[in-house]
């Protein structure tokens, strides 16, 4: 970074530090790296180093720090801090540990493309500790235990590697909602899912994404888990592939008290070595596979569908949810600006074509579908 750009800063934080501001925001990443998973970003320096008069600025309440080194030691003076964001850089697990002991108020920690040659093992340093997001950080090699104990944790997001031999291990009494999403594009294992799930089952709010549908059916009963999930709400990042198919069914019958269903459709993304567990007919899957699972019958009120683009695929899975879930009361269907619609300019005859194509049988006499 050029010299007068890094004046021109400095003057803009004292600016904003001798007024009093609770949120400071600095972010010197390369957006452009952030779309893909690769380790060259280790040997990355940071680009910007934080003013010494921000030290003194007490009342800072959160604080992000993006390619933006810090001073361990000085980080201790923020007693009113409650959420730190970290990026783009090596960030040591002491660093960490001494920030979530001396920082009493903090209650949400997030890591982005973080390293350190250090296991990920925190121990109960911040029990305030509410929100922990680690993003795609890369901790030691062979590191085989990701362990968190935080007792009043409520959120969890994890991005990152699956391997063979990786443990995550998050001990809370309170967690609600966990996000889990794999890079597809590295091999993984099904059984280092599988267990992971396991350990779950209390959380109401799960976000999962395409490697997990397709992976997870492959680690031990294809049908569900044997301990049934508390989930209510369930957030599916997905291209609705056939190699998707089972990673759905087996949520669905494993969540037999969920309530709200959100698919966001996205581009394809398979897994190189994917296997299904036994032999479908992909092509009836939705007619002849698909049951109507507890959900289906009993819970299941609101299915929400993002970036509709009328695929085949997309059209049957619409149809199993109407035929099919006996409780529904809303169903919501937002269409993607990358749609053919929206390219010919004829959105409004390609919704009345969809409606007109949904007019079939409901299993629901209280369903409402809207369609924008």
């Amino acid at each position: 970074m050029p010299g007068k750009a890094k004046r021109v800063l400095r003057k803009c934080i004292l600016f904003a530090t001798k007024h009093g501001v609770k949120e400071l925001d600095l972010d010197f990443c390369d957006p452009m790296l952030d779309y893909y998973f690769t380790i060259d970003y280790i040997n990355q320096v940071a680009l910007f180093e934080l003013p010494a008069h921000v030290y003194d600025h007490t009342c800072l309440e959160s604080l992000k720090l993006f390619s933006c080194s810090f001073l361990e030691a000085k980080l201790l003076n923020f007693n009113a801090l409650k959420e730190i964001s970290l990026g783009w850089m090596e960030v040591k697990l002491t660093t960490i540990k001494t920030l979530l002991s001396s920082c009493k108020a903090l209650e949400s920690l997030s890591l982005k493309r973080c390293w350190n040659s250090d296991d990920f093992d925190l121990g109960e340093e911040n029990l305030k500790l509410r929100k922990l997001v680690v993003d795609r950080c890369m901790f030691r090699s062979n590191s085989i235990y990701f362990t968190v104990n935080a007792s009043n944790l409520r959120y969890f997001y994890y991005s990152g590697l699956n391997n063979n031999s990786l443990v995550i291990d998050v001990r809370s009494l309170v967690l609600e909602e966990e996000v889990l999403e794999f890079c597809i594009e590295f091999e993984g294992h099904a059984l280092f899912l599988y267990k992971l799930v396991e350990g779950i089952s209390g959380i109401s709010v799960l976000t999962v994404g395409n490697y997990f549908l397709q992976v997870i059916p492959t680690g031990g009963c294809f049908l569900r888990m044997p301990r049934r999930f508390n989930v209510k709400s369930l957030i599916m990042m997905t291209s609705l592939d056939q190699n998707e198919f089972l990673g759905i069914t087996f949520l669905l019958n494993s969540c037999p008290e969920l309530e709200h269903l959100t698919i966001n459709l996205g581009l394809p993304n398979k897994f190189l070595d994917y296997e299904l567990p036994a032999n479908f007919n992909l092509k009836k899957f939705w007619t002849d596979y698909a049951r109507a699972y507890n959900c289906m019958v009993y819970t299941l009120r609101e299915v929400e569908i993002k970036g509709f683009k009328g695929s085949i695929n997309e059209i049957h899975v619409l149809n199993y949810f109407i035929t099919t879930g006996r409780v529904l009361r809303k169903m919501t269907i937002n269409i993607s600006n990358d749609s053919i619609a929206y390219q010919d300019g004829e959105f409004e005859t390609y919704r009345c074509d969809m409606i007109e194509m949904l007019m079939i049988q409901r299993a629901s006499i209280n369903l409402e579908i809207s369609i924008f």
